[in-house]
């Protein structure tokens, strides 16, 4: 399958079913050219294009502990490309009852990072509420320039962990 088009339902654009049933996953290898043209309307035409990725593969458990005073250590399988693409982790601990902060942190994708003691001990001041939890894409953006503004192309590929904090049940 060479292209895919995007069909308008009530406003929001999706690929058609019947054509995404045919793609093999991973759609592209690691580093071939991922590439989105429009043909302009409200906006100029343009084309983006951006890299493939390889699927995200989190070695980090589930329930990965976090406490104050702590670091938080976060492994993966990094991409055999180091600057082909980043790692973008979110960590939101208060979520279910109204979220106070979150920690975000975009970082090479090397296979490793740790989560500074102090940002945790920070976030954790601000409050806990149930079913913290931790997500990590990789990611590899195309941009360009159009008249309104910038247009990105986003190649995703998302794990999600839950945090284990002492003392809270969700």
């Amino acid at each position: 399958l060479d292209s895919l088009s995007l069909i308008n339902v009530r406003n929001q654009y999706s690929l058609d079913a019947a054509k995404t049933a045919k793609l093999l996953y991973p759609p592209f290898a690691e580093g071939d050219a991922v590439m989105l043209q429009a043909s302009g309307a409200e906006v100029e035409a343009f084309a983006i294009e951006s890299k493939g990725i390889v699927p995200l593969e989190v070695l980090t458990p589930d329930g990965v502990l976090m406490d104050r005073d702590t670091p938080v250590a976060l492994q993966w399988t990094p991409a055999s490309v180091a600057d082909n693409s980043r790692i973008e982790i979110r960590v939101d601990i208060s979520h279910h009852g109204g979220q106070r902060g979150e920690i975000l942190c975009d970082v090479a994708d090397t296979g490793s990072f740790e989560i500074p003691a102090e940002l945790v001990t920070a976030l954790m001041d601000l409050g806990i509420s149930g079913f913290p939890t931790l997500d990590m894409e990789r990611v590899a953006v195309g941009s360009v320039t159009v008249t309104p503004g910038q247009v990105d192309l986003r190649v995703v590929a998302r794990a999600n962990r839950m945090i284990n904090i002492p003392g809270i049940i969700s």
